[in-house]
């Protein structure tokens, strides 16, 4: 079975168009809302990649700044690198049988490393060397109070790298990617519940918590600890994705339409709030770029808002051109 994926190659809009095109990973929208939308004008170019026979259930991306990789979510995973600029498979790694690493929802790529965080109770976390793509080493994730376990989201602040589990109370755990020892973990307070993404602003994580309504929890990552945590409003839930600039976060809630809250950093109060049209919906994915916020849809065809930060209004939503499924998880 072969994995058929598009990515508009126009920079910024990169990642957030992969994982919509992957169809999203995650079982709690059944189906793809199908909607009405309306081309642009101009269309940006588009390439199409088929991953190799197995190579299924594309649900995680890593970007180096010269190469994707692409996680499998089969078992034993798969981690797939392709050259960002012709968008051709280089070359692939399928992890060692037996150790059960599915369930794959989270991939970080740096400087000599791609780190793959599993979707298993405990976690198991797996250095690829990026150049050969073969495995280094392997750690696994500690088994005592909060396990760490059921990683979602995997960023990187250059240095370290931040894993988020899907957990009760939540937990983020930090890891060297240089040794792949753990660091330290925070576990979050009674309701911080099952972090579904990570985002930073340069001194402080915040996590985005898989609840009804959504919360966003800050943490300082010089001593993992817990420092505030805000409960967005009624029908603003699950926090699927986050966005930071200097002094806002930007949580984008899993809903029908989506809801994108800005919430100031420092005080960690929520400030204001858009509402999706009819047909922006679920949102798996939120970039900034220092100038505008976009917000992913999963729907079909996907779409992607680009919203003023500063007046917090939808200046653009951008339709993609209909995917084409070959396989869903």
């Amino acid at each position: 079975m072969l994995g058929s994926f598009r990515f508009p190659l126009v920079g910024l809009f990169t990642t957030i168009a992969f994982s919509l095109a992957m169809g999203g990973c995650s079982p709690p929208t059944p189906d793809i809302p199908e909607t009405t939308c309306v081309a642009p004008e101009v269309v940006p170019a588009y390439d199409v990649l088929a991953l190799n026979d197995g190579e299924d259930h594309a649900c995680a991306l890593g970007y180096d700044g010269n190469h994707f990789f692409v996680g499998c979510n089969v078992n034993p995973a798969r981690i797939v690198k392709v050259d960002g600029d012709s968008l051709k498979r280089i070359s692939g790694i399928k992890l060692k049988e037996g150790r059960k690493e599915t369930r794959v929802h989270a991939l970080v790529a740096g400087p000599g490393y791609v780190l793959h965080g599993s979707h298993t109770d405990p976690a198991i976390f797996t250095k690829v060397e990026p150049n050969s793509m073969t495995e280094v080493c392997c750690l696994t994730g500690k088994k005592q109070g909060v396990s760490d376990a059921w990683i979602r989201p995997l960023i990187t602040d250059g240095e370290f790298v931040y894993a988020g589990c899907d957990t009760v109370p939540g937990k983020v755990v930090k890891i060297d990617p240089a040794t792949l020892k753990e660091v330290a973990s925070v576990t979050f307070k009674r309701g911080d519940n099952n972090v579904y993404s990570l985002a930073q602003d340069g001194r402080y994580l915040y996590a985005g918590c898989e609840t009804r309504p959504g919360r966003v929890v800050k943490i300082d990552p010089t001593n993992m600890k817990w420092v505030a945590s805000v409960t967005l409003d009624k029908g603003e839930d699950k926090v699927f994705s986050l966005a930071c600039d200097k002094e806002f976060v930007y949580a984008g809630c899993h809903t029908d339409p989506v809801r994108v809250v800005k919430i100031h950093s420092a005080r960690m109060k929520r400030v204001a709030s858009l509402k999706g049209s009819a047909g922006e919906s679920f949102t798996f994915a939120s970039l900034y770029d220092g100038g505008y916020l976009y917000v992913g849809c999963w729907t079909s065809p996907a779409r992607i808002l680009k919203i003023d930060p500063v007046s917090f209004a939808n200046v653009e939503t951008m339709c993609l051109p209909t995917v084409s499924y070959t396989s869903r998880f």
